[in-house]
């Protein structure tokens, strides 16, 4: 985890990294299948309440980035982020 975009909101990210190679939204729950780089984000699905949550990923020839973003009344912040090497596969 990238400590430094604790707090952050989605437009400082992407005023940092430039804009996203692809992003999607996740309704979290206990329940929703989730793919092995995103199952850290289990610790956030609360039981019986869906979370909407923004998946933004950078990809360059270095490593991959993921940022995930909760809304907060009306603005996504960060909620969590991974990043690995280009030599890791799932």
């Amino acid at each position: 985890m990238n400590s430094t975009l604790e707090g952050k909101e989605l437009q400082e990210v992407v005023a940092k990294y430039g804009n996203s190679y692809s992003g999607q939204t996740i309704q979290l729950h206990p329940d929703v299948l989730l793919y092995e780089y995103q199952s850290d984000l289990y610790r956030f699905a609360a039981t019986n309440q869906t979370i909407e949550v923004r998946e933004l990923i950078w990809i360059n020839n270095e490593q991959t980035r993921v940022v995930w973003f909760v809304l907060q009344d009306t603005i996504w912040m960060h909620l969590d982020n991974l990043e690995w090497s280009k030599d890791v596969q799932f």
